[in-house]
Formats: C-alpha cells, structure tokens, sequence
C-alpha cells in the first residue's frame, strides 16, 4: 500500500479495487499484491469500465503548420473541425472522429498529438497527457516486438 492508500501492482484506491480487481489468472481469488495476471486484467477491467473501445485509435501524430497554431489545445473537437483550422492526423482517420490537441515539449522541440476517446479513458488512470503517450507508445513498441517474433497479438489497442 502507499502513503496514499493505492493498494497493489496497478496501485488501485480502495474504491477503484471493488469496482474493477478481477480474478483474471482464474485461480479462484483476486491477488493485485503479487499477481501479475490479475493485475494485469484488473487494469484492463478499469479502463474497460471508463469507456476504452478495442481497435480503435488512441492516439496521432497531428501536422501543424508554423502559421496555423491553435492557442485551443485540449479541446476536443472533429477531425473536421481541426482541418479547417489547419491542422491534420498524419493517418487516416474520419472527419467526424473527434480528437484532443496534445502538445508535447521536448528537448528538441514540440510535437502535436490527437488524442482520441482511449487517449482520454487512459488519462483517467493517470492524470497526465505525458503518462498516457509514454503508455501508448510502449504498447506499440511491445505490439512490434511481438509480431517481430512472430507472437499473435491478443486485442487490439
């Protein structure tokens, strides 16, 4: 437990491990302490419950060009709507997709992001648009290296 109370692996509150710890491994009893599946699982189960919706985008790089910078980032609005406001997905989404601008600072810069509704379900977990993308990118790094080995992937993100 934390000095918070976030109990376990996934460092669930109380509230948060009644409402979504499941007993993922099928042993017959929920175990977040130690229990990498059930924990694994019970994540899955929270985001599940805030509305993540499989195979669908989480998140795309956006073009912005120097004269168009919107001073609206975290806004959500169409696709279409950003368009015509000068900024695009680098990918092909539908214009009636709704999405966040996202602005990373980096030390070589800035990079425009679109976030879309699973972007959003994974900052209910965490709070900050940088853990959401460092989660995002990993998951596509980890779906890489699986399907480099030849691993079939279980769900989409």
């Amino acid at each position: 437990a934390s000095y918070a109370g976030a109990l376990g692996i996934p460092q669930f509150m109380p509230s948060s491990y009644r409402k979504n710890a499941v007993d993922f491994n099928g042993d017959g009893k929920i175990d977040l302490m130690d229990g990498a599946e059930d924990a694994i699982g019970s994540v899955a189960n929270y985001l599940r419950q805030y509305g993540w919706k499989p195979g669908e985008q989480v998140a795309m790089r956006a073009m912005i060009g120097e004269e168009n910078r919107p001073n609206d980032v975290g806004a959500a609005r169409s696709l279409a709507a950003w368009r015509g406001l000068g900024v695009a997905p680098e990918g092909e989404v539908g214009d009636g997709t709704y999405a966040y601008l996202l602005d990373f600072t980096l030390p070589d810069g800035k990079e425009f992001w679109f976030g879309f509704n699973n972007f959003a379900v994974i900052t209910t977990y965490n709070n900050s648009s940088y853990y959401a993308m460092s989660v995002y990118q990993l998951a596509v790094e980890l779906r890489k290296s699986a399907n480099g080995y030849g691993l079939s992937r279980r769900a989409p993100l």
